[in-house]
């Protein structure tokens, strides 16, 4: 609780002013990036029980679906560098296939389906945060003047760990308070999944604000 008191008191000064209320431009594309951070990260941690505990894989196949996510994170941005949409339609389009992928990998913890779809579930997540990242970095030193880029590049970075890193302690919690047997896994799972899918469905709304 400490912490948490000292972050809340400590996070307005890192960041751009009128950041933790969205205010349009600047603040909430240093925003955007901890909430995107958030959606993937906070679920993406979690892959690994869910397919080894739940569905028998063993550590390299789990692996594989990680992999595959990287592998999409950078196909979305090869497509971003050569997209000519501009950043709030980049950030929608992001944050959806961030949502696709968080619920479509959410659906191995259904009996019945194979734990393999999280490979094509989780390439589309990654595509998501290629096309989104790379649009916020991009967004957010157009958005700056020169003097304040090292500024507003560090804040960018306290979001990007901050989102990921409440995420992952959130889902953690939530795990060891519903449970480790594998169909209590399996609830933790889809509790997470929908938190953080959640998470990217408010950032396909917000994405807007990115506009001055």
């Amino acid at each position: 609780m400490g912490g948490l008191a000292l972050l809340v008191l400590g996070l307005p000064r890192l960041l751009p002013k009128g950041a933790l209320r969205f205010a349009r431009g600047l603040p909430t594309t240093i925003m955007m990036r901890g909430m995107y951070s958030a959606a993937f990260f906070g679920v993406n941690s979690f892959i690994p029980l869910m397919l080894t505990q739940v569905k028998q894989f063993g550590t390299a196949e789990a692996g594989i679906a990680l992999t595959t996510g990287a592998l999409g994170w950078s196909a979305g941005a090869y497509l971003q560098s050569r997209s000519g949409y501009p950043a709030e339609k980049l950030l929608r389009i992001g944050a959806a296939a961030v949502l696709v992928g968080v619920l479509g990998t959410m659906l191995t913890a259904l009996p019945l389906v194979s734990g393999w779809i999280a490979v094509p579930a989780w390439i589309v997540g990654g595509l998501g945060m290629g096309i989104s990242v790379t649009t916020v970095g991009v967004t957010m030193l157009r958005q700056s003047p020169e003097a304040e880029q090292g500024k507003n590049s560090a804040a960018m970075q306290v979001m990007d760990t901050l989102g990921s890193a409440l995420a992952i302690g959130v889902g953690g919690a939530l795990i060891n308070l519903i449970g480790h047997a594998p169909a209590q896994i399996s609830t933790g799972f889809v509790v997470i999944a929908l938190l953080m899918g959640a998470v990217s469905l408010a950032a396909v709304v917000i994405a807007s604000r990115v506009r001055t």
